[in-house]
């Protein structure tokens, strides 16, 4: 229990920061019209996933799988790699770095 209540803080963040850069890459940089309800859709998106990784890694605390190798830090450290993942993503928008191509062109 201690694991999902240290890490819950850094999925916060992780979703925080998803959350303002999202928005600053689509109404500063694509100069979208900033539309309020998409905003709080994605925050109660976020909300909702979060909810589901924090009570999946409690269910997981609760009935002991760790010897199928599952554990509630691992949920949680997934939950937050999901989300500093999309943080990168657009970080590398906002800062103009693309992907490099492979040689099939994706």
């Amino acid at each position: 229990m201690q694991d999902i209540l240290f890490s819950m803080p850094v999925l916060l963040a992780g979703m925080g920061m998803n959350i303002l850069l999202g928005l600053y890459y689509q109404v500063g940089m694509r100069r979208e019209s900033f539309q309020l309800r998409r905003l709080l859709d994605g925050i109660a998106k976020a909300a909702v996933v979060g909810a589901a990784f924090i009570g999946l890694a409690f269910c997981f605390d609760r009935i002991d799988l760790s010897s199928l190798g599952i554990s509630p830090s691992i949920i949680m450290h997934s939950a937050i790699c999901l989300y500093i993942g999309k943080v990168a993503a657009h970080l590398s928008k906002i800062l103009g770095i693309a992907a490099k191509k492979d040689e099939t062109g994706q």
